[in-house]
């Protein structure tokens, strides 16, 4: 995608809680709440302050207790406001 396309970073700190990467930009903001969440409970996670429509990769990567390894990737579109709420947006 082209240089419109905005990285948001997920770098999980435990299981199913996620923190925010430095390497984001500091005019956008992404939120989770609550911020540690065990995993059958639910996260709102939600980012402002981008472009009308545009294009967002969120990325998640942790290891479990374990040692495994877990990434995960979707694509979103932000909303007219440039706003992302994934509670109501699909990837």
């Amino acid at each position: 995608m082209a240089s419109h396309h905005s990285y948001l970073c997920l770098l999980a700190q435990m299981f199913w809680a996620v923190g925010l990467c430095a390497s984001c930009l500091p005019a956008q903001t992404l939120t989770i709440s609550p911020p540690r969440v065990l995993r059958d409970q639910t996260a709102v996670i939600g980012t402002s302050a981008l472009r009308p429509h545009e294009p967002v990769t969120l990325k998640a990567d942790l290891v479990d207790g374990e040692g495994q390894r877990w990434v995960s990737e979707a694509e979103f579109v932000a909303d007219a406001g440039g706003n992302l709420d994934l509670s109501r947006q699909a990837p």
